[in-house]
């Protein structure tokens, strides 16, 4: 008995086949947060379309995001705008559709599409970016503009070819009364750069503080590209992508 319980051990093992191994559980990552949305307007039928969203995942980003702006009049969706972005792992930041054609009395909301997700590991890092120098000044006109400055250095080891910088202006109450934008283009590791952006002011309101956010998209092969040789860099503020500084 013994003996042919050990003849079909052996057959059964010679012929055994271990089923395939699971496949790996799909990694997923929470949905884009739209925070707030609303309309900065100067002069009368026209406004900038201002939404800030956040990106709750601290291991995953996008390449692109596509959001949606409507404008509506007592519930009315008049029209739908889109425009799409970037978001970095855990990052917050404005989107912006400038000079819109807007009824006045008019409303917005902001929707965002479900991105395609990038996964990231422990070795990713954001960019590193410290703003050196600011300076502001108010252009007289109608509406009046207000001008603001500021020079951004690089700190890291990597040239960055795509930089923008995108600047808020907040009145004493803490509300958003202007936001303007730049593309900076290349910032090359320890380069200085001046930048410089501007936003009609609606009337009545001052500027009491500026809020200035550089990004890069970090996802493209080509906006980032790593420098030969050791550099030895300052010990400066890690950027993370909140804003620079609150001046």
């Amino acid at each position: 008995m013994g003996f042919w319980a050990g003849l079909f051990g052996l057959i059964f093992w010679a012929t055994y086949t271990p089923p395939p191994p699971a496949p790996p559980t799909p990694r997923s990552a929470q949905a884009v947060e739209v925070v707030s949305s609303q309309i900065i307007s100067a002069v009368s039928g026209k406004g900038d379309l201002v939404g800030l969203i956040r990106n709750p995942n601290s291991d995953a980003g996008t390449v692109n995001v596509k959001f949606e702006f409507k404008v509506m009049i007592d519930g009315q969706v008049l029209k739908t705008l889109s425009g799409e972005t970037f978001l970095l792992p855990h990052e917050q930041k404005y989107v912006v559709l400038f000079n819109q054609d807007i009824p006045t009395g008019s409303a917005v909301s902001l929707t965002v599409k479900n991105p395609e997700w990038t996964f990231v590991d422990s070795t990713f890092s954001q960019p590193s970016f410290v703003q050196i120098n600011q300076n502001s000044k108010i252009i007289p006109g109608n509406p009046d503009t207000y001008d603001y400055k500021g020079v951004l250095a690089n700190q890291s080891d990597l040239d960055y070819y795509k930089v923008e910088v995108t600047a808020i202006g907040l009145n004493s109450q803490g509300d958003l009364v202007g936001i303007g934008k730049t593309f900076l283009g290349s910032l090359k590791s320890q380069e200085r750069r001046e930048f410089t952006t501007q936003w009609p002011l609606p009337r009545g309101e001052q500027v009491a503080r500026v809020q200035v956010f550089p990004d890069i998209n970090l996802f493209l092969s080509d906006a980032v590209e790593k420098r030969a040789g050791d550099q030895t860099l300052k010990d400066v503020p890690q950027y993370s992508p909140r804003s620079l500084n609150d001046t």
